[in-house]
């Protein structure tokens, strides 16, 4: 009995020198979150947007009204932005969006570079390591097809 209370002693002083506190800890996962952020060329928030955003081999369809606050099957609508919650872990997007306001008429067609950031989701030093990228994308006047 005192070899398996010294034993417990021991594991939980390794556990504790190694800097995880394991008593401490939740089991929440990561999805690679990336959250980009839409405004126009005077910083002013978009929040009317709609379009595709290309993660790797995958094209996901976002339409974003000005109230935010709308759920797809893989991204959340917030006020002037997107998440993907569960994108390909890259290093780069593809974006074709437009405002959903025909009046405004900006786009923005192109890639956009992500730089992620760390995090942990059960405490600092405790599994998993996450990441997260946030942006944002500058969307530019469009050429009127009017004519």
């Amino acid at each position: 009995m005192k070899k398996l209370v010294l034993m417990s002693v021991l594991v939980a002083f390794s556990a504790g020198a190694a800097g995880c506190d394991l008593i401490g800890c939740t089991e929440v996962g990561c999805g690679y979150p990336i959250t980009l952020s839409f405004e126009d060329s005077n910083g002013e928030p978009i929040d009317g947007f709609e379009g595709e955003i290309t993660a790797g081999d995958e094209t996901i369809s976002v339409s974003c009204g000005p109230d935010g606050a709308q759920i797809g099957e893989s991204y959340e609508c917030r006020r002037a932005s997107v998440v993907l919650f569960e994108a390909p872990d890259v290093d780069s997007l593809q974006l074709d969006i437009r405002t959903s306001d025909d009046a405004s008429a900006l786009a923005y067609v192109g890639s956009v570079d992500l730089d992620y950031g760390e995090y942990y989701p059960n405490g600092e030093f405790c599994p998993p390591e996450c990441r997260e990228a946030e942006e944002t994308v500058t969307m530019t006047p469009t050429q009127s097809t009017d004519g």
